[in-house]
């Protein structure tokens, strides 16, 4: 018998992914292969069910098909129904779950998960707050779901997990580094970190360090970096960096490195080095970012920068504000950023021997302030300038 599908109501999630809920805790075994796979087929045509279609795709690879097309139809009842909760519970997140939890008594599982995943935070702050100097903490994989406020790391320890997931559910960041002592170092290898902002889409900051000593070692982060302390030092390895709805990496009266890493579609600039910072950049691509790829502003504020390409920024892809001093030292690569280049506002930009400069000109059509940004003016030595408006 056909069934009507259930009302929406007020849940905070997408619409599909609830009625895919109802729809396999209320279906039979029989109803489950019959009817449910094919309506999420044909919610997931539907215009506004991009997420029904995440859930088949999920549910798809788990039963071996590999894609939505390719899901048996003589799967056993309970199978699917574990599919597509696991394909779920990855779709709406621990802020899912929660609400899910609530919706009616036949999603006991949804509490249950809450629970399970609730205890893995727990347990992972107690072995950081038990770890010893130089400790090794394996994550094992999966998502963690920081509530309330950051997972704290206050001493040196190398926490690692290739297949883990640390994500804050909240307004504040999913990993802290704060040391308590300077010396500490403390490193972060192969996790993905993200930090949700309410409402918005975008993502908020994923690690903050405030003291001591950070490597962030082959980290996704889905959220700013941000290295914000008197004495804080971070070095940023094979990173992947993205979404965020501020800076890619954003610095402070801190030491900043960053190798071989990818920082694309930030919302800020690629790269914010401030006021009493000294920084090198080295061998990274920064692209679509709607800032500046790399910006240094602010007294004292040092950038070197080596072998780097900076693309389709929305502003310049170097830029030197007030007090700011940004160093090419080796080759720079430059293309389709909006409003030039590079320019040196008030601050400057040096090139090394042998560095070819990359035009400073800016890209006329398109931009509402036309031609009159990036005329050159280069000291008497060739080396340094400054760049105005005409």
């Amino acid at each position: 018998m056909q069934r009507s599908m259930p009302s929406s109501g007020s849940l905070l999630m997408p619409e599909s992914a609830r009625v895919t809920l109802e729809l396999a805790e209320s279906c039979g075994a029989s109803e489950l292969e019959a009817w449910v796979l094919p309506a999420l087929r044909e919610l997931a045509r539907a215009k506004h069910a991009a997420a029904a279609q995440a859930i088949v795709d999920a549910a798809a690879q788990r039963a071996g098909g590999g894609h939505a097309g390719g899901v048996a139809v003589d799967l056993p009842g309970m199978l699917l129904v574990d599919v597509v909760r696991a394909s779920i519970c990855e779709l709406v997140g621990f802020n899912g779950l929660k609400a899910l939890s609530g919706v009616s008594t036949r999603l006991g599982w949804a509490r249950d998960e809450v629970k399970r995943l609730r205890g893995k935070v727990k347990d992972l702050r107690a072995r950081l707050l038990a770890a010893g100097p130089g400790a090794v903490i394996s994550v094992s994989a999966g998502r963690y779901f920081v509530e309330g406020t950051a997972l704290q790391i206050v001493r040196g320890c190398r926490l690692v997990g290739a297949n883990a997931h640390v994500e804050s559910t909240g307004d504040f960041p999913a990993i802290e580094i704060d040391c308590e002592e300077p010396e500490d170092a403390v490193q972060l290898d192969g996790l993905t970190v993200s930090a949700q902002i309410r409402t918005v889409i975008r993502f908020g900051v994923a690690v903050s360090v405030r003291a001591g000593s950070a490597s962030l070692v082959r980290l996704k982060c889905l959220g700013s970096v941000t290295v914000v302390g008197h004495g804080a030092s971070a070095t940023i390895e094979d990173a992947e960096i993205g979404g965020c709805r501020g800076d890619g990496i954003s610095a402070y009266m801190s030491k900043v490195a960053v190798v071989r890493s990818t920082i694309r579609g930030c919302e800020g600039s690629g790269i914010w080095c401030r006021a009493g910072v000294t920084s090198t950049v080295d061998d990274c691509t920064l692209s679509q970012n709607q800032g500046h790829g790399v910006r240094v502003e602010g007294d004292g504020a040092l950038c070197s920068l080596r072998r780097n390409t900076i693309t389709q920024s929305g502003l310049r892809g170097l830029y030197a504000g007030s007090g700011g001093k940004a160093e090419v030292l080796e080759t720079l690569t430059m293309e389709g950023n909006a409003r030039g280049d590079y320019k040196g506002s008030s601050g400057v930009i040096t090139f090394g021997e042998g560095v070819a400069r990359p035009r400073a000109e800016s890209h006329v059509d398109g931009n509402e302030n036309g031609a009159k940004w990036g005329k050159v003016h280069r000291s008497e030595s060739g080396k340094d300038f400054t760049a105005q408006e005409k």
